[in-house]
Protein backbone atom coordinates (compact mmCIF):
# COMPACT_ATOMS: atom_id res chain seq x y z
CA UNK A 1 0.00 0.00 0.00
CA UNK A 2 2.62 1.94 0.72
CA UNK A 3 4.17 1.78 -2.60
CA UNK A 4 1.97 2.21 -4.05
CA UNK A 5 1.10 5.75 -2.21
CA UNK A 6 4.66 6.84 -3.12
CA UNK A 7 4.11 5.85 -6.88
CA UNK A 8 0.96 7.59 -7.06
CA UNK A 9 2.58 10.56 -5.43
CA UNK A 10 5.43 10.90 -8.01
CA UNK A 11 2.44 10.31 -10.78
CA UNK A 12 0.42 13.61 -9.26
CA UNK A 13 3.53 15.66 -9.32
CA UNK A 14 4.37 14.32 -13.08
CA UNK A 15 1.21 15.43 -13.96
CA UNK A 16 1.00 18.85 -11.20
CA UNK A 17 4.42 19.89 -13.62
CA UNK A 18 3.25 18.97 -16.98
CA UNK A 19 0.23 20.70 -16.98
CA UNK A 20 2.06 23.97 -15.72
CA UNK A 21 4.19 23.21 -18.90
CA UNK A 22 0.71 23.12 -21.28
CA UNK A 23 -0.41 26.29 -19.97
CA UNK A 24 2.53 27.80 -21.31
CA UNK A 25 1.81 26.52 -24.90
CA UNK A 26 -1.01 27.11 -27.64
CA UNK A 27 0.47 25.15 -30.06
CA UNK A 28 -0.14 20.67 -30.05
CA UNK A 29 2.17 18.87 -28.67
CA UNK A 30 4.11 17.14 -31.51
CA UNK A 31 4.17 20.88 -32.62
CA UNK A 32 6.28 21.83 -29.29
CA UNK A 33 8.67 19.02 -29.56
CA UNK A 34 9.12 20.14 -33.50
CA UNK A 35 9.88 23.63 -32.02
CA UNK A 36 12.20 22.14 -29.43
CA UNK A 37 14.70 20.36 -32.36
CA UNK A 38 14.18 23.06 -34.81
CA UNK A 39 16.46 26.40 -35.34
CA UNK A 40 13.82 28.22 -37.57
CA UNK A 41 10.80 28.14 -35.07
CA UNK A 42 9.65 32.01 -33.90
CA UNK A 43 10.33 32.47 -30.10
CA UNK A 44 7.36 34.88 -30.22
CA UNK A 45 4.89 32.85 -31.48
CA UNK A 46 4.69 31.23 -27.78
CA UNK A 47 2.14 32.05 -25.89
CA UNK A 48 3.01 34.05 -22.65
CA UNK A 49 1.46 35.07 -19.76
CA UNK A 50 -1.49 37.70 -19.70
CA UNK A 51 -2.30 37.36 -23.68
CA UNK A 52 -5.44 36.64 -25.11
CA UNK A 53 -5.24 32.50 -27.00
CA UNK A 54 -7.49 30.27 -28.11
CA UNK A 55 -5.22 27.50 -26.31
CA UNK A 56 -5.15 24.56 -27.63
CA UNK A 57 -4.79 22.36 -24.08
CA UNK A 58 -8.48 23.03 -22.60
CA UNK A 59 -9.71 19.57 -23.22
CA UNK A 60 -6.36 18.13 -21.76
CA UNK A 61 -5.94 21.03 -18.95
CA UNK A 62 -8.80 19.79 -17.70
CA UNK A 63 -8.56 15.60 -18.36
CA UNK A 64 -5.28 16.12 -16.43
CA UNK A 65 -6.80 18.02 -13.64
CA UNK A 66 -9.56 14.90 -12.72
CA UNK A 67 -6.97 12.78 -13.32
CA UNK A 68 -4.63 14.81 -10.33
CA UNK A 69 -8.04 14.83 -8.20
CA UNK A 70 -8.60 11.30 -8.23
CA UNK A 71 -5.08 10.28 -7.36
CA UNK A 72 -4.87 13.13 -4.42
CA UNK A 73 -8.35 11.41 -3.72
CA UNK A 74 -7.15 7.82 -4.04
CA UNK A 75 -4.01 8.36 -1.78
CA UNK A 76 -5.67 10.02 1.17
CA UNK A 77 -8.45 7.22 0.70
CA UNK A 78 -6.36 4.37 0.80
CA UNK A 79 -3.81 5.82 3.67
CA UNK A 80 -7.03 6.22 5.90
CA UNK A 81 -8.89 3.03 5.14
CA UNK A 82 -5.15 0.63 5.64
CA UNK A 83 -5.12 2.44 8.94
CA UNK A 84 -8.77 2.63 10.07
CA UNK A 85 -8.72 -1.35 9.10
CA UNK A 86 -5.39 -2.05 10.43
CA UNK A 87 -4.29 -3.93 7.07
CA UNK A 88 -0.69 -3.94 8.99
CA UNK A 89 -1.68 -5.61 12.30
CA UNK A 90 -4.15 -8.28 10.22
CA UNK A 91 -0.84 -9.38 8.35
CA UNK A 92 1.23 -9.70 11.26
CA UNK A 93 -1.80 -11.42 13.36
CA UNK A 94 -1.82 -13.78 10.54
CA UNK A 95 1.63 -14.80 10.17
CA UNK A 96 2.07 -14.65 14.21
CA UNK A 97 -0.66 -17.48 14.19
CA UNK A 98 0.28 -19.59 10.97
CA UNK A 99 4.09 -19.73 12.08
CA UNK A 100 2.69 -21.21 15.45
CA UNK A 101 0.34 -23.44 14.00
CA UNK A 102 3.19 -24.67 11.87
CA UNK A 103 4.96 -25.46 14.50
CA UNK A 104 2.64 -27.32 16.31
CA UNK A 105 2.63 -29.88 13.27
CA UNK A 106 6.19 -31.08 13.12
CA UNK A 107 6.75 -31.10 17.92
CA UNK A 108 3.82 -33.12 17.95
CA UNK A 109 6.30 -36.06 15.88
CA UNK A 110 8.70 -35.52 18.44
CA UNK A 111 6.64 -36.36 21.22
CA UNK A 112 6.17 -32.52 22.33
CA UNK A 113 2.76 -31.48 23.22
CA UNK A 114 3.99 -28.13 24.65
CA UNK A 115 4.56 -25.57 22.29
CA UNK A 116 7.09 -23.07 22.73
CA UNK A 117 5.93 -20.03 24.70
CA UNK A 118 6.61 -16.62 22.34
CA UNK A 119 8.04 -14.62 24.92
CA UNK A 120 7.05 -10.88 25.60
CA UNK A 121 8.83 -7.93 23.44
CA UNK A 122 11.62 -6.20 25.23
CA UNK A 123 13.14 -2.84 24.82
CA UNK A 124 10.24 -1.78 22.41
CA UNK A 125 7.74 0.38 23.25
CA UNK A 126 5.66 -0.01 19.63
CA UNK A 127 4.65 -3.86 18.96
CA UNK A 128 1.18 -5.53 18.82
CA UNK A 129 -0.02 -7.58 21.64
CA UNK A 130 -0.94 -11.11 20.43
CA UNK A 131 -3.04 -12.03 23.84
CA UNK A 132 -6.00 -12.90 21.24
CA UNK A 133 -4.40 -14.96 18.87
CA UNK A 134 -2.28 -16.56 21.64
CA UNK A 135 -5.75 -17.52 23.13
CA UNK A 136 -6.66 -18.72 19.73
CA UNK A 137 -4.17 -20.67 19.11
CA UNK A 138 -4.21 -22.56 22.50
CA UNK A 139 -7.87 -23.35 21.28
CA UNK A 140 -6.46 -24.49 18.23
CA UNK A 141 -4.32 -27.12 20.25
CA UNK A 142 -6.17 -28.08 22.86
CA UNK A 143 -9.09 -28.99 20.92
CA UNK A 144 -7.09 -31.65 18.35
CA UNK A 145 -7.21 -34.73 20.26
CA UNK A 146 -3.38 -36.12 19.50
CA UNK A 147 -4.26 -39.90 18.50
CA UNK A 148 -6.08 -38.40 15.80
CA UNK A 149 -3.56 -36.53 14.22
CA UNK A 150 -1.04 -38.65 15.01
CA UNK A 151 -2.98 -42.33 14.13
CA UNK A 152 -0.62 -43.45 11.83
CA UNK A 153 2.10 -43.42 15.08
CA UNK A 154 -0.95 -44.80 17.76
CA UNK A 155 -1.20 -48.29 18.44
CA UNK A 156 -4.64 -48.84 20.31
CA UNK A 157 -4.43 -45.85 22.90
CA UNK A 158 -0.23 -45.51 23.15
CA UNK A 159 1.48 -43.11 20.91
CA UNK A 160 4.83 -44.73 20.30
CA UNK A 161 7.36 -42.34 18.92
CA UNK A 162 9.65 -43.26 16.11
CA UNK A 163 12.83 -40.61 16.75
CA UNK A 164 14.02 -41.41 13.23
CA UNK A 165 10.99 -40.15 11.17
CA UNK A 166 10.38 -36.63 13.54
CA UNK A 167 14.01 -36.11 12.46
CA UNK A 168 13.86 -36.48 9.28
CA UNK A 169 10.41 -34.46 8.93
CA UNK A 170 11.58 -31.65 11.08
CA UNK A 171 14.92 -31.79 8.57
CA UNK A 172 13.00 -32.01 5.59
CA UNK A 173 9.67 -30.15 6.19
CA UNK A 174 10.66 -27.46 8.39
CA UNK A 175 14.46 -26.71 7.86
CA UNK A 176 14.70 -28.29 4.28
CA UNK A 177 16.53 -26.83 1.57
CA UNK A 178 17.56 -23.11 0.63
CA UNK A 179 15.98 -22.70 -2.63
CA UNK A 180 12.68 -24.13 -1.29
CA UNK A 181 10.69 -21.01 0.11
CA UNK A 182 7.96 -23.81 1.49
CA UNK A 183 10.37 -23.97 4.49
CA UNK A 184 11.39 -21.71 7.11
CA UNK A 185 15.05 -21.86 6.53
CA UNK A 186 14.00 -21.52 2.58
CA UNK A 187 12.03 -18.82 3.60
CA UNK A 188 14.47 -16.52 5.08
CA UNK A 189 17.33 -17.32 2.55
CA UNK A 190 14.91 -16.39 -0.23
CA UNK A 191 14.14 -13.03 1.88
CA UNK A 192 18.04 -12.47 1.74
CA UNK A 193 18.18 -12.90 -1.97
CA UNK A 194 15.15 -11.00 -2.76
CA UNK A 195 15.42 -7.94 -0.42
CA UNK A 196 18.86 -7.42 -0.79
CA UNK A 197 19.21 -6.92 -4.12
CA UNK A 198 15.96 -4.41 -4.26
CA UNK A 199 17.57 -2.42 -1.31
CA UNK A 200 21.05 -2.12 -3.59
CA UNK A 201 18.85 -1.22 -6.49
CA UNK A 202 16.70 1.28 -4.70
CA UNK A 203 20.05 2.98 -3.17
CA UNK A 204 21.59 3.18 -6.62
CA UNK A 205 18.14 4.59 -8.55
CA UNK A 206 17.54 7.36 -5.52
CA UNK A 207 21.91 8.29 -6.13
CA UNK A 208 21.27 8.46 -9.77
CA UNK A 209 18.17 10.78 -9.61
CA UNK A 210 19.98 13.34 -7.10
CA UNK A 211 22.93 13.31 -9.78
CA UNK A 212 20.26 14.36 -12.37
CA UNK A 213 19.26 16.38 -10.10
CA UNK A 214 22.16 18.20 -9.82
CA UNK A 215 22.78 18.55 -13.40
CA UNK A 216 19.23 19.91 -13.94
CA UNK A 217 20.54 22.43 -11.65
CA UNK A 218 23.52 23.64 -13.86
CA UNK A 219 21.15 23.16 -16.95
CA UNK A 220 18.96 25.66 -15.90
CA UNK A 221 22.07 27.93 -14.76
CA UNK A 222 23.43 27.70 -18.18
CA UNK A 223 19.70 28.31 -20.00
CA UNK A 224 19.69 31.53 -17.82
CA UNK A 225 23.00 31.99 -19.11
CA UNK A 226 21.81 31.63 -22.98
CA UNK A 227 18.96 34.12 -22.32
CA UNK A 228 20.58 37.04 -20.61
CA UNK A 229 23.86 36.99 -22.73
CA UNK A 230 22.90 35.82 -26.22
CA UNK A 231 18.71 35.68 -25.81
CA UNK A 232 18.88 32.63 -27.40
CA UNK A 233 15.56 31.05 -28.39
CA UNK A 234 16.47 27.87 -27.32
CA UNK A 235 16.52 28.79 -23.99
CA UNK A 236 12.73 29.90 -24.53
CA UNK A 237 11.90 26.51 -25.45
CA UNK A 238 13.53 24.21 -23.23
CA UNK A 239 12.52 26.22 -20.15
CA UNK A 240 9.30 24.91 -19.50
CA UNK A 241 10.77 21.62 -19.56
CA UNK A 242 13.49 21.89 -17.40
CA UNK A 243 11.18 23.23 -15.39
CA UNK A 244 9.18 20.29 -15.66
CA UNK A 245 12.09 17.80 -15.10
CA UNK A 246 13.42 19.29 -12.16
CA UNK A 247 9.88 19.78 -10.34
CA UNK A 248 9.86 15.73 -11.07
CA UNK A 249 12.77 14.55 -10.00
CA UNK A 250 13.05 15.62 -6.26
CA UNK A 251 9.58 13.81 -5.81
CA UNK A 252 11.47 10.83 -7.65
CA UNK A 253 13.97 10.71 -5.16
CA UNK A 254 12.12 11.47 -2.02
CA UNK A 255 9.96 8.39 -3.25
CA UNK A 256 12.41 6.16 -3.87
CA UNK A 257 14.02 7.16 -0.25
CA UNK A 258 10.85 6.54 1.33
CA UNK A 259 10.61 3.01 -0.29
CA UNK A 260 13.79 2.34 0.95
CA UNK A 261 13.93 3.78 4.45
CA UNK A 262 10.23 2.23 5.15
CA UNK A 263 10.38 -0.87 3.41
CA UNK A 264 13.48 -1.91 5.21
CA UNK A 265 14.79 -4.36 2.75
CA UNK A 266 18.21 -3.95 4.18
CA UNK A 267 17.53 -4.75 7.92
CA UNK A 268 15.19 -7.53 6.63
CA UNK A 269 17.57 -9.44 4.59
CA UNK A 270 20.21 -8.78 7.67
CA UNK A 271 17.80 -10.16 10.22
CA UNK A 272 17.21 -13.55 7.73
CA UNK A 273 20.52 -13.60 6.92
CA UNK A 274 21.16 -13.81 10.94
CA UNK A 275 18.24 -16.01 11.28
CA UNK A 276 19.18 -18.30 8.49
CA UNK A 277 22.42 -18.66 9.72
CA UNK A 278 20.62 -20.16 13.28
CA UNK A 279 18.72 -22.47 11.24
CA UNK A 280 21.80 -24.08 9.07
CA UNK A 281 23.41 -24.51 12.53
CA UNK A 282 20.01 -26.59 13.54
CA UNK A 283 20.18 -28.70 10.72
CA UNK A 284 23.62 -29.42 11.02
CA UNK A 285 22.84 -30.66 14.51
CA UNK A 286 20.28 -32.83 13.37
CA UNK A 287 22.56 -34.02 10.52
CA UNK A 288 24.86 -35.12 13.51
CA UNK A 289 22.35 -36.76 15.26
CA UNK A 290 20.79 -38.89 11.94
CA UNK A 291 24.86 -40.02 11.48
CA UNK A 292 25.50 -41.15 15.22
CA UNK A 293 21.77 -42.79 14.75
CA UNK A 294 23.02 -44.17 11.31
CA UNK A 295 26.50 -45.49 12.84
CA UNK A 296 24.43 -47.19 16.11
CA UNK A 297 22.82 -49.05 13.55
CA UNK A 298 25.19 -50.40 11.46
CA UNK A 299 26.87 -51.69 15.10
CA UNK A 300 29.86 -48.94 14.63
CA UNK A 301 29.30 -47.16 17.80
CA UNK A 302 27.43 -49.51 20.10
CA UNK A 303 29.44 -47.92 22.94
CA UNK A 304 28.00 -44.48 22.59
CA UNK A 305 24.35 -45.97 23.13
CA UNK A 306 21.86 -43.66 24.42
CA UNK A 307 19.31 -46.88 25.15
CA UNK A 308 16.60 -43.90 23.49
CA UNK A 309 16.84 -41.51 20.87
CA UNK A 310 13.44 -39.75 21.39
CA UNK A 311 14.74 -37.09 23.77
CA UNK A 312 17.83 -36.14 21.70
CA UNK A 313 15.35 -35.87 18.89
CA UNK A 314 13.03 -34.14 21.28
CA UNK A 315 15.91 -31.41 22.44
CA UNK A 316 17.25 -30.76 18.95
CA UNK A 317 13.38 -30.10 17.69
CA UNK A 318 12.11 -28.49 20.89
CA UNK A 319 15.67 -25.99 20.36
CA UNK A 320 14.63 -24.93 16.72
CA UNK A 321 10.74 -24.36 17.49
CA UNK A 322 12.01 -21.75 20.24
CA UNK A 323 14.00 -20.02 17.74
CA UNK A 324 11.08 -19.85 15.15
CA UNK A 325 8.81 -18.93 17.70
CA UNK A 326 10.86 -15.70 19.05
CA UNK A 327 11.78 -14.88 16.12
CA UNK A 328 7.63 -14.62 14.46
CA UNK A 329 7.19 -12.60 17.52
CA UNK A 330 9.80 -9.70 16.92
CA UNK A 331 7.90 -9.74 13.35
CA UNK A 332 5.70 -7.39 15.83
CA UNK A 333 8.40 -5.35 16.33
CA UNK A 334 9.80 -4.90 12.50
CA UNK A 335 6.22 -4.23 11.56
CA UNK A 336 4.51 -2.17 13.74
CA UNK A 337 3.84 0.80 12.24
CA UNK A 338 1.12 2.42 9.96
CA UNK A 339 0.75 4.32 6.62
CA UNK A 340 1.64 7.78 6.91
CA UNK A 341 -1.08 10.33 6.35
CA UNK A 342 -0.87 12.06 3.46
CA UNK A 343 0.17 15.82 3.71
Amino acid sequence: AFILNYGLAVFAVFIAALSLVLIGEEKSLPQVVGDIFSSTADPGASCHVGEHASHAYTGWLAGLAFVKLCVVIGIFYQTRTANRNRWNDRAINSRYLAERLRLMWFLPLSGSFQPPAAGPTQYASRALTQGVFDWLFDAFTRSLDPLKVLNFWAEGKTIRLQPGEARESARHHLLGYRASKATQRGYHWATVRENLPLFEFLERAASLLSIAVILAVFADIGLIYLESVYHSALAKKLAPWAAFFTALAPAAVAALNGIRFQSECQRLADRSTMMGGILDDHLERLVRLENRMNRYQRGEDRAADPMSWNTDVLLAIEDCARDLARESAEWTVLYAKELPEPG
